[in-house]
C-alpha cells in the first residue's frame, strides 16, 4: 500500500494511499514524533480526535479515545512494566483507571 507523508518540525503524518486533506489533516493516519513516540489512530483538524494508540518512546501505550490532542475517555494504558490499567481518563486525570492483574 502506498502512502502519503507530510513533513513537520516535530514529526512526519503518514496517510494511507488515496486520502487528500489538503492543510488539515483529518481522517486515519500515523504521526511519528522526532524523539520516537507514535500515534496511530483518527485525526480531526490537524489534532489526534477520535479513537487511536499512542505509543511513548519507552514503551508505554495508550489506547483509547483522544480528543483535541489530549487522552480522553475510555481506554487501555499500559506501563513500562507491563502492567495494564483500563478505565476512563477525564482532562489528564486517570482517577477512573483500574489495575487489570
Amino acid at each position: 500500500m502506498e502512502t502519503t507523508s507530510r513533513d513537520t518540525q516535530e514529526g512526519v503524518f503518514v496517510f494511507p494511499s488515496g486520502d487528500k486533506y489538503g492543510d488539515a489533516l483529518n481522517g486515519p493516519g500515523t504521526f511519528t514524533h522526532s524523539l520516537g513516540s507514535t500515534y496511530e489512530g483518527d485525526f480531526k483538524n490537524n489534532k489526534f480526535h477520535g479513537r487511536g494508540q499512542y505509543r511513548w518512546s519507552n514503551g508505554m501505550t495508550f489506547r483509547g479515545e483522544f480528543m483535541d490532542n489530549r487522552i480522553q475517555g475510555k481506554g487501555e494504558y499500559k506501563d513500562v512494566h507491563g502492567h495494564r490499567w483500563v478505565g476512563i481518563v477525564r482532562g489528564e486525570v486517570g482517577a477512573g483507571l483500574n489495575l487489570k492483574l
